[in-house]
């Protein structure tokens, strides 16, 4: 008898079993079958609903990203101008200047040639800005009989190389003087009225309000005019210029960029207003930590473990203070009071009755 013949004896004798069986069987192909696809619909449409998540946070952080560029470079102009009122801090000077007189008396006593700062100017420097040529000296006023500074100076010389900068400091007019405000407070002048000095005549510019400096008793006007009052044609004893990126390591830089254009002179640095103007530019550069709309920052993780390492480790307290946190715990506790009631009765009795024994003696 062959096997097939016996398979079918077998199915025709239990049918009822064998069609259940069937059954099942592809009750569980189906059901495995059906899992499948819904376990793929599922990961279909958990990828859609991440990949529109993913979208909506970079058009968030995106637009965040723009925003805090932008107002990063409101920022940083906005500081770029307030810094420029702190002025020149940059001063080149005659290389045979002795800086000790130049403390001393605050302004230079050697002179240079005025056409170094058109030398600046042509060159491909990048280090420095806004080139002042200036000529300072102390006299007597002789209408006045005072001792003031007379400050010849004309505009800023542009970088060839760069597009014009607004100046820091205005020029004075040809025929016109500005004065500090010792002078013109004590002189009882202001702004329209004429002075004489050293036969020339001028109209006052502007009034300068006090500066608590030797620019109280410094009267500006033009370079030229200066110089032909000093009788320094072409001649000046200083170059103002501002340093283009203020940070605590750029002198030997400058030094040698200018040291290469201009190897007759020295530079010194106005340090109080190239720290305050560094350390501005620096507050300004830095930006607010950002804000991701709820989600967690990557260094999230890694800081939490740091903050709670670096967190003080709680005190240890005594098992009696735990409130029973050992079997023993309400035993040792019991007995440590009850030895100290034992312990104060037995201290009291002769404190009471020793001052009754003296007292009736």
């Amino acid at each position: 008898m062959k096997l097939a013949h016996l398979i079918f004896r077998e199915i025709a004798s239990r049918k009822v079993s064998f069609f259940a069986s069937l059954l099942a069987v592809c009750a569980s192909a189906c059901c495995v079958v059906a899992s499948f696809g819904l376990l793929k619909d599922h990961k279909y449409d958990t990828e859609k609903v991440l990949r529109k998540e993913t979208r909506d946070e970079e058009e968030r952080l995106k637009k965040y990203t723009l925003r805090l560029a932008e107002l990063t470079r409101k920022h940083e102009d906005e500081t770029r101008k307030t810094m420029k009122n702190l002025g020149f801090n940059i001063l080149i000077l005659p290389k045979d200047q002795n800086l000790a007189d130049l403390y001393a008396e605050d302004f230079a006593s050697k002179y240079m040639p005025e056409e170094y700062v058109h030398r600046l100017a042509n060159s491909k420097i990048v280090t420095i800005n806004h080139l002042l040529p200036s000529l300072t000296q102390k006299m007597t006023w002789p209408e006045k009989k005072r001792t003031v500074l007379l400050i010849g100076v004309r505009g800023e010389v542009p970088l060839m190389h760069r597009d014009p900068k607004k100046p820091l400091l205005d020029a004075v007019p040809r025929g016109s003087a500005v004065l500090g405000y010792e002078l013109h407070q004590s002189l009882g002048l202001s702004k329209g009225d004429k002075l004489t000095l050293m036969g020339e005549e001028f109209t006052i510019h502007k009034c300068y309000t006090a500066r608590g400096n030797k620019d109280d008793i410094s009267i500006w006007v033009d370079l030229a005019k200066a110089q032909t009052m000093l009788r320094k044609e072409g001649k000046i004893n200083a170059i103002l210029a501002l340093e283009c990126n203020c940070s605590a390591d750029r002198l030997p830089i400058i030094r040698k960029e200018i040291a290469g254009i201009l190897p007759e002179t020295q530079v010194i640095e106005r340090g109080t207003r190239a720290t305050a103007r560094a350390e501005q530019r620096l507050a300004a550069r830095a930006p607010p930590p950002p804000r991701t709309g709820g989600v967690r920052p990557e260094s999230a993780p890694a800081d939490r473990p740091a903050a709670a390492a670096a967190a003080p480790a709680p005190p240890r307290i005594p098992a009696s203070a735990r409130g029973c946190s050992s079997p023993a715990a309400p035993h040792v506790a019991h007995r440590q009071q009850h030895e100290r009631v034992l312990r104060v009765a037995h201290d009291d009795r002769p404190r009471t009755a020793a001052p009754l024994q003296e007292g009736r003696g």
